[in-house]
């Protein structure tokens, strides 16, 4: 990278430590896609950035099947965490927390 601009190394450098700012175009970043900028790059610069690019794609796209896969595993655990609350009590119900030896105290949950 030696031949690449100060300002690309450090874009660069910044898309493979914070991969995250770049995700969905990211506003802070929409400037390097400007023509003004990107006609003042070399090939190597511009293809160095794509790169840089398709591996924030790539990681974003990861996060996001991480993430759809976390959401509907917790929205699976609490639909059937509240069945198996309203069958056991019959219907509506309060959480309740209760530690060892302490009375019961309601979460406030459900008014």
């Amino acid at each position: 990278m030696s031949e690449f601009s100060t300002g690309v190394e450090t874009l660069i450098n910044r898309m493979e430590t914070n991969p995250e700012e770049f995700f969905n175009e990211a506003d802070k970043w929409r400037f390097i896609f400007k023509e003004k900028f990107r006609e003042v790059l070399t090939e190597q610069e511009k293809g160095a950035i794509h790169e840089a690019l398709k591996a924030v794609r790539r990681k974003e796209f990861d996060y996001n099947v991480i993430q759809t896969l976390l959401r509907d595993e917790v929205q699976g655990q609490m639909k059937e965490y509240a069945q198996g609350v309203i069958t056991a009590g019959g219907g509506y119900v309060t959480p309740q927390l209760k530690q060892e030896g302490a009375p019961v105290r309601s979460l406030g949950l459900f008014k």
